[in-house]
Order: C-alpha cells, then structure tokens, then sequence
C-alpha cells in the first residue's frame, strides 16, 4: 500500500518503529511524543484525559488478527 504524502511521516515512522502488530506489549511509549504534540492535534491528548484511553485502544487493535473487528463489536455492544 503506498503511504499518502505526509510533513511527518518520517518522524512519526520512527517514533513507532519498534511497535509490532500482535505484541501490544511492544507500545511502550512510544505513542507519548505523538499524543501529546500539540503541533498534531492542537492540545495533548494527555492533559485532557484522552491520550491513555487512546493507548488502550491502539493495544487492543493490534492484538492480532481479528482484533479490529473484536474491538470495535465490544465497543459497539457497551453503548
């Protein structure tokens, strides 16, 4: 798949380089620098309550096959 051009794309491919799908454990921190750029998302994510739930949820999607469909069906089944 070709990646869409991006001004980021290369620091953000090495703040995530490390990261491997089936491995949730492999997170870490890395996605810290990333949810809390203000340059990104205009605040950090963190400082409003959002940047751990969005770690959890990363976690769960790349837990290995099937486990986007699994996530989003709890997530749709707990509203």
């Amino acid at each position: 798949m070709a990646i869409s051009p991006d001004p980021l794309l290369e620091e953000l491919q090495q703040q995530l380089q490390g990261i491997e799908l089936g491995h949730p454990e492999t997170v870490g921190t890395h996605l810290q620098p990333i949810l809390s750029s203000e340059r990104i998302f205009g605040i950090n994510l963190y400082k409003i309550g959002l940047g751990g739930k969005i770690e959890r949820y990363f976690k769960q999607l790349i837990q290995g096959p099937g486990s986007i469909r699994e996530t989003l069906h709890h997530q749709i089944q707990s509203l």
